[in-house]
């Protein structure tokens, strides 16, 4: 008996060619990479605007005791970008008046070339010669010009700012005093400390001996330095009767990297800055704080670091625990809006 021939069913199924779903799944981790690449840069705009301001007990044994508990508000790279980030920052130092500094210092690195300057750019540009860093940087010291500090308004210069003596022209509005390889006494009824500016690149230990020889041991002496790169030379300074000339140390340049993965920063830095990134170090005595900085270089994101700005409170003697560098050390979150 012959079975009738069976013809094959025809399901309504189809399988889909294997290159229109390796197409598919392509397009779809594709679309996944660029939203966690938008995620990632939206963490990183506001991690660049969301700014600690930290608050700092100094101990400091040379320190007069008539200068127990005055107050430093230091600030370094503003780094100022554009309209919008004046804007921002002009608001924060408003804000930051409440905190009712003795002293205000800032740390050098007052405008950047935006990255997109800098990708199109031929040759090199001095801040001195760029019209955009110009009207920033005058518009900050103007806004600064109501800005109260007691005992004064001080500032240091860094490598990309323009020479000293364009600096001094737009700070003096302001009465914002440019230290430039230079010291001044701060006075409390009879007593005095010193603050001590560096020009950029004070790295010669030889050079800085002229500075430090001015100094006894005993004097307390704040210096404020743009790079940590130049905390070696400090340390190898002595005062003109032997011995550490300085106290306290304040420096910026690094921004904590700005952008760090690992090793890799965005922040070209020496060896020597690497070895000081960011935060607090005592060496010989001498403590040194590095700041993060409040403003970014070429772009305003951030990862691995925060914008920060210092208010150090001195105080004579020795910390409770004589193994802390500093007592107590708070912050606040502030956010910078334009």
């Amino acid at each position: 008996m012959t079975r009738p021939k069976q013809t094959p069913s025809r399901g309504k199924t189809r399988v889909s060619p294997p290159k229109k779903r390796g197409a598919k799944a392509k397009l779809l981790l594709s679309a996944a990479f660029l939203l966690l690449m938008a995620l990632l840069i939206a963490v990183m705009a506001l991690s660049a605007r969301v700014v600690h301001v930290r608050h700092t007990d100094v101990y400091l044994q040379d320190l007069p005791a008539g200068f127990d508990g005055i107050t430093i508000l230091y600030v370094s790279d503003i780094d100022l970008l554009s309209e919008s980030t004046f804007r921002a920052t002009r608001r924060l130092f408003q804000r930051m008046q409440a905190l009712k500094p003795d002293v205000l210092l800032l740390g050098g690195d007052y405008t950047s070339e935006t990255l997109l300057s800098i990708l199109n750019r031929q040759g090199d540009v001095s801040a001195e010669n760029s019209n955009r860093e110009i009207a920033l940087r005058n518009e900050f010291f103007r806004a600064l010009e109501t800005f109260s500090a007691p005992m004064g308004k001080y500032a240091v210069r860094a490598q990309a700012d323009p020479s000293a003596d364009v600096l001094k022209a737009a700070m003096a509005a302001s009465q914002i005093t440019l230290l430039q390889d230079e010291a001044i006494p701060l006075y409390s009824g009879a007593e005095r400390i010193y603050l001590v500016g560096l020009a950029p690149f004070a790295e010669d230990s030889a050079a800085l001996s002229g500075m430090s020889g001015q100094f006894s041991a005993g004097d307390c002496v704040v210096v404020a330095a743009h790079s940590a790169g130049s905390f070696s030379a400090i340390q190898i300074a002595e005062a003109s009767d032997g011995g550490t000339w300085a106290d306290l140390v304040l420096c910026g340049h690094s921004h904590g990297g700005q952008i760090r993965f690992g090793d890799r920063t965005l922040v070209q830095l020496t060896n020597r800055e690497r070895q000081y990134l960011a935060g607090w170090y005592v060496e010989n005595g001498v403590k040194l704080l590095v700041s993060q900085g409040l403003g970014c270089e070429g772009v305003a994101l951030r990862l691995g670091s925060a914008p920060e700005a210092h208010l150090l409170t001195l105080r004579k003697g020795e910390p409770p625990l004589s193994a802390e560098n500093v007592s107590r050390e708070t912050f606040s979150f502030w956010t910078q809006q334009p």
